[in-house]
């Protein structure tokens, strides 16, 4: 199987906040409320998981190693690559 993310995983968190934070101040300007907050709080949980791969190497998971990550563990990925 072919990877298609090939760097690091804090590069795309970063990419995905940015994009957000673009998207949630589009809505503001929209007044579009409800989606502005819904994309604030989805910023709010990238930041709080840039902070925990802030110096990570590993790659995102691959589609059939994310269907191994439980529901709500932050922290998964960052123990299963410190293991491997």
């Amino acid at each position: 199987m072919k990877r298609l993310f090939i760097r690091p995983i804090p590069y795309y968190l970063f990419l995905l906040n940015h994009k957000m934070a673009n998207r949630a101040a589009n809505y503001k300007a929209k007044n579009d409320i409800e989606r502005a907050q819904a994309a604030e709080s989805y910023c709010h949980d990238l930041t709080r998981l840039m902070l925990i791969y802030q110096d990570c190497r590993l790659r995102p998971p691959d589609p059939k190693q994310l269907k191994d990550v439980p529901f709500g563990n932050e922290y998964y990925w960052l123990e299963k690559g410190t293991r491997s």
